[in-house]
């Protein structure tokens, strides 16, 4: 009997496989998340330089992209921060 050998290829193929179903679970929880689970992620900020200054940093805009991504707001999350749209 032949061991088979996984390339790097293969195995980065396998992780890139799984990080993209975990996205997409996480999602599709977040669209269909209780109204109090948005409401507590806006009142509570983990962003040490917003906490201490209260200016956003290019992270938290980041951050807003995404968000904004991932609900659809294309333009949006242009705005916010035109790097995550083209990544």
């Amino acid at each position: 009997m032949k061991k088979k050998v996984c390339g790097t290829e293969e195995v980065l193929y396998r992780i890139g496989l799984a990080a993209a179903l975990v996205a997409a679970a996480g999602c599709l929880l977040w669209q269909w998340a209780p109204e109090e689970v948005h409401d507590w992620c806006h009142r509570f900020s983990f962003c040490v330089i917003y906490r201490l200054t209260g200016y956003l940093c290019p992270g938290c805009g980041g951050t807003r992209a995404l968000k904004a991504l991932l609900q659809g707001h294309l333009w949006e999350s242009f705005l916010y921060h035109p790097l995550v749209l083209y990544g």
